[in-house]
């Protein structure tokens, strides 16, 4: 069964992943955006405008038909959070910031199962 999304912007992540599992439940109880976070496992990829192969690879901002990747959808997430992250966010993906955040952001990728999390529980969000 998919997971479809609603009016208010989608965030697909690996909720076979740990670690991924825990940031999204880091980001609902500390930056509280209130984006509607689906495991795209369980999500209707096409309707997103998203592949497989990308939501494998990184973390997905979906919102009016925009799709933003990487660094920048955890900006986006961010930007929707409540103070101070806006501002943090917006930091990120400013345009002197953006390549370090992005290598940031790929560095964490690449060893995200080495890294602690949650039991990849998908069930246990939203």
């Amino acid at each position: 069964m998919s997971e479809t999304p609603s009016a208010r912007p989608v965030v697909l992540f690996d909720g076979a992943c740990g670690f991924c599992t825990w940031c999204v439940l880091a980001e609902q109880r500390y930056v509280r955006s209130g984006l509607q976070f689906v495991p795209y496992q369980r999500a209707d990829l096409a309707r997103l405008g998203v592949s497989a192969a990308q939501a494998a690879e990184s973390v997905q901002f979906v919102a009016k038909g925009r799709v933003l990747t990487g660094a920048r959808a955890v900006a986006a997430v961010l930007r929707n959070g409540r103070s101070p992250w806006p501002v943090i966010g917006e930091l990120l993906d400013a345009p002197a910031v953006r390549p370090l955040a992005e290598r940031g952001y790929r560095f964490v990728a690449r060893h995200r199962g080495r890294l602690p999390g949650a039991p990849p529980v998908v069930d246990q969000l939203n």
